[in-house]
């Protein structure tokens, strides 16, 4: 594995130390502090065809960082067993940089001055946005204040939410130490896998992967079995039992076998191939231009790139612990094991355990063996052979952007492409050039000028005034010479 050093001029608190903050914290909180209501509207949902999302329950609607959980059976867990899982987060404290004095210019890179670890370091988005106009994603960077969300952005972002409920339930957990945190999102990945394997697809999938030496995170609306060029599922005959006798042994281990074991003898899936689809939400009833499509392709080429990566085993644990500063091999919190335990003997109740014989013993959650990081990765590389039978080349290069309408989230079209390597490496050199700091941010070019007519910074921008002074003189050095030549 190469080593990556990330830049980064902010002290940390040791996990011990945030763990010991978290805890004062905590004592010193009132109970109405410490408690969540919000957990009961997962009741509602169809969970014998879904799964569940954990999420941190201080934000679980809404949380970039949540996480999957595959389960047939909460309908089984009493409605006190659901309550008593959300709770809030235990606030952390850490050391912020310093202001720097107002009315001194900051010559920092953009990536030092907006995307430093003490900012959780670039995302997809950071990527893809400059795709529009890397004038209009600076001020969005340098003047956050001055965008809000607006009516389609919201609406957008309930389709999603719809979407994600369609397949997973949203369930509440606490964490305590940072390792937790990270934890929590590869169970989710370990439970969408299982998703994706037992239902044809999953969505809201976290990846990550590195760019220009720079840890880059985000989340695949939808993975599935589905081919978008025939738009028909690749279904295996005899695929459904099979899965379920594996998934039977993968879980509940006997006398004679642990789950350590098992999970290095999952059996693979039969052959079939994994397709990324992004879904986008539009005002007008019409697919984009290729000009607007231009961000949604990138967009999707960076997740197939990172799905490979972390599917081959070229992405290692390592990455994410260095940079969070974690350490792998720590035990996690007695609470977070605890949830995860209760979760997992509610997910196999019914669904699984009526499956196996009924010799079968009462399961040992997994937890009590992936009880840390790096034991939760490996488990995790487990189920990414068994859904990517063929490795990487399981993953499709045919990608997929689905398209709704934003008023009622009906499909208006889709748009397949291929992945091309060349193209979305030379995006990225030219990109980080600016990210680095090594130039200047660049505007659209005159073919794509119309872009500023709904820019919020039309008015600011320096690449449009500068073009639009440099139209002035020229307009106004031909006037002088057409004057020159009539007096001729």
């Amino acid at each position: 594995m190469e080593n990556y050093k990330f830049e980064d001029d902010v002290e940390y608190l040791s996990s011990d130390e945030e763990q010991i903050l978290g805890n004062l914290v905590s004592a010193i909180s009132t109970p109405s502090e410490c408690l969540d209501t919000n957990a009961d509207h997962r009741s509602n949902y169809d969970h014998d065809t879904k799964g569940q999302r954990l999420c941190t329950s201080q934000n679980c609607e809404d949380s970039e960082d949540s996480i999957i959980y595959s389960t047939e059976s909460v309908k089984n867990s009493s409605a006190n067993e659901r309550s008593s899982l959300s709770t809030d987060i235990i606030m952390k404290t850490s050391r912020k940089r310093p202001r720097k004095r107002s009315g001194e210019p900051d010559v920092r890179s953009p990536f030092l001055r907006f995307r430093s670890r003490a900012h959780k370091g670039l995302t997809v988005t950071d990527l893809i946005s400059p795709a529009w106009c890397e004038m209009k994603y600076w001020y969005t960077l340098s003047s956050p204040e001055v965008l809000k969300p607006t009516p389609a952005m919201e609406r957008g972002n309930r389709i999603h939410k719809n979407l994600e409920k369609e397949i997973h339930t949203l369930i509440p957990v606490k964490v305590h130490i940072r390792e937790d945190t990270l934890g929590l999102k590869i169970w989710n990945m370990i439970q969408g896998l299982r998703t994706l394997r037992a239902q044809g697809l999953t969505r809201e999938f976290q990846v990550w992967g590195i760019v220009d030496n720079k840890l880059v995170g985000g989340k695949i609306d939808e993975i599935s079995y589905t081919n978008p060029i025939t738009d028909i599922s690749e279904h295996v005959e005899g695929f459904e039992s099979d899965e379920n006798k594996s998934t039977c042994r993968g879980i509940f281990a006997d006398d004679e076998t642990s789950n350590a074991d098992v999970a290095k003898s999952i059996p693979p899936s039969p052959s079939k191939n994994v397709y990324i689809c992004d879904v986008k939400t539009r005002s007008t009833r019409s697919l984009p231009s290729e000009v607007t499509f231009r961000p949604t392709k990138y967009q999707l080429m960076l997740y197939h790139r990172f799905l490979s990566a972390i599917t081959s085993g070229q992405f290692d644990l390592e990455v994410l612990t260095t940079f969070y500063k974690l350490d792998s091999s720590r035990t996690f919190s007695d609470s977070f094991i605890a949830q995860l335990c209760c979760l997992d003997e509610n997910q196999f109740h019914d669904s699984e355990i009526s499956k196996c014989s009924s010799t079968t013993q009462s399961p040992r959650p997994l937890i009590l063996d992936y009880n840390n990081l790096s034991s939760l990765w490996s488990l995790m590389l487990a189920e990414f052979r068994k859904s990517f039978p063929d490795g990487p080349a399981s993953l499709s290069t045919h990608l997929k952007v689905e398209y709704r309408s934003g008023e009622d989230g009906n499909i208006i079209g889709t748009k397949t492409f291929l992945m091309n390597e060349p193209d979305l490496t030379a995006y990225l050199k030219h990109l980080m050039e600016w990210w680095r700091g090594e130039r200047m941010p660049e505007g659209v070019v005159l073919e794509e000028a119309y872009k500023c007519r709904n820019c919020e910074f039309a008015d600011i921008c320096e690449w449009r005034l500068k073009k639009v002074e440099d139209d002035r003189k020229l307009f106004k050095l031909r006037k002088e010479l057409a004057e020159n030549i009539r007096h001729r």
